[in-house]
């Protein structure tokens, strides 16, 4: 069986807080989140950074991403 390594946890636990976010954006209709060390999520920059003491260092600022617009092809075949 094979584990992943330390790092490779590191980069899937950040791909899985990234889709989480982006979850949660999408569900609440808003394009940032803020975060706290705790791992709680916030709409409003002011209530994270009172959870954190009024700490603004260990506040993160998440952007949603915005969706790709789907390619169609115009080219006509003859």
């Amino acid at each position: 069986m094979v584990f992943p390594s330390p790092d490779n946890k590191k980069d899937m636990a950040k791909k899985d807080k990234k889709a989480e976010m982006q979850r949660l954006c999408e569900e609440l209709g808003v394009d940032t989140l803020y975060y706290n060390t705790k791992g709680e999520y916030f709409t409003n920059e002011s209530y994270a950074r009172i959870s954190e003491g009024g700490d603004k260092e260990k506040v993160g600022i998440y952007e949603r991403e915005k969706e790709k617009p789907e390619v169609v092809n115009t080219t006509e075949d003859e």
